[in-house]
C-alpha cells in the first residue's frame, strides 16, 4: 500500500471513484468512514461488513465505534443519513440481499444514542423508536431534552419487573436528572437502580448519605467511585465496621482500601484523613 492511498482516503477532494477503489484496502477503511466525501454506497458497504460479517478473523470496520465517539454532529448525521436511506451496496460489489435494513439501523442507533454530539432531532427519534437497546444507551446521554428524560424517568417509576425496568435502568445516571427523581430512585427496591444513582455526580447529598448505608455491595462500591461524594456520606461509609461489610461482600479489604485512597486523594477534612490512617481503623 502506497502512502498516497492513505492521503487520498483522508482527502475530501479525492474523486468519489478513487475513494470507492480504495475500499479494497483495509488500512484505508477508517479514513474512508470519516471522509465527508465518501459515497453513501461505500459507507453502507463498510457498515454491512461491520454489522454482518460472520468471520471472526475478518478485520471489522467499527462504524458503530465512530458513531459513539464522533467528535462532531456532522460525522454522526452523515452516517445516520445513509442508514435511513437506500443502502446502495452494489457500488461496492456487495449482494443487496445480504442487507437487512432494520437490523442495520438497530445495530448503529444505540451507538449514536450514547454520543452527546448526536443532533437532538435524532435523540428524539430514538426515544420514540421502541427499541429497548437504543433507549438503554440513550437514557444517560446529557444532551437528551429534559422533557424526554423525565418521561423515561416516569416509565422507570411505573415499571414493576426487571424486564420492564431494564431499558430505562440507566435513567438515574443522567447528570441532568432532577434531585427529586434522584432521591426517589435512591430508595428504589432494585439494587442496580440505586447503583445508578450512587455513581451519578449530580446525586444530592441527602441521597448519597442514605446510600452510604446500603446493604448491597454493588451500590456502595459505585458510591465510592463517585467523584462528587460528599464528606458526610464518605464518613458514614468509613464508620461502617468490618462485620457489617462482610455480610455484603467478600471484598472487605477493597472496601476500606478504596475509602482510604479516596479520602487521602480528595479534598476532604484533616479529621477524616486522620480517621482512615489511624491504627484502629477500620473497626
Amino acid at each position: 500500500m502506497a502512502s498516497w492511498q492513505i492521503q487520498a482516503a483522508k482527502d475530501p477532494d479525492t474523486p468519489p471513484e478513487i475513494l470507492s477503489s480504495l475500499f479494497k484496502i483495509p488500512e484505508c477503511h477508517d479514513f474512508l468512514i470519516e471522509n465527508p466525501s465518501a459515497p453513501e454506497g461505500l459507507l453502507a458497504a463498510l457498515g454491512v461488513k461491520e454489522a454482518f460479517t460472520s468471520d471472526p478473523m475478518n478485520r471489522r470496520i467499527s462504524v458503530a465505534k465512530v458513531l459513539s465517539e464522533a467528535p462532531t454532529a456532522e460525522i454522526i448525521e452523515r452516517i445516520l443519513t445513509w442508514t435511513e436511506g437506500s443502502l446502495n451496496v452494489l457500488q461496492a460489489g456487495e449482494d443487496p440481499s445480504f442487507v437487512d435494513h432494520s437490523r442495520l439501523k438497530s445495530y448503529f442507533y444505540p451507538s449514536a444514542a450514547m454520543n452527546p454530539k448526536t443532533p437532538v432531532k435524532y435523540l428524539k427519534e430514538f426515544a420514540k423508536s421502541g427499541d429497548s437497546t437504543t433507549i438503554f444507551y440513550l437514557a444517560p446521554n446529557p444532551s437528551l431534552p429534559i422533557s424526554i428524560l423525565e418521561d423515561l424517568a416516569e416509565k422507570l417509576l411505573r415499571a414493576e419487573t426487571h424486564d420492564e425496568r431494564h431499558e430505562f435502568s440507566r435513567v438515574p445516571e443522567n447528570i441532568n436528572l432532577s434531585s427529586e427523581y434522584l432521591i426517589q430512585f435512591s430508595k428504589h427496591p432494585a439494587h442496580y437502580i440505586r447503583a445508578a444513582v450512587a455513581r451519578n455526580p449530580s446525586t444530592p447529598k441527602a441521597a448519597q448519605v442514605e446510600l452510604a448505608d446500603d446493604s448491597d455491595s454493588y451500590v456502595f462500591f459505585q458510591l465510592q467511585a463517585n467523584n462528587s461524594l460528599c464528606e458526610e456520606a464518605l464518613l458514614r461509609m468509613c464508620n461502617r465496621n468490618k462485620a457489617d461489610i462482610r455480610n455484603s461482600t467478600q471484598w472487605v479489604d477493597d472496601y476500606f482500601n478504596n475509602l482510604r485512597k479516596k479520602t487521602l486523594g480528595g479534598g476532604y477534612s484533616e479529621e477524616l484523613k486522620k480517621l482512615v490512617t489511624s491504627h484502629d481503623w477500620p473497626k
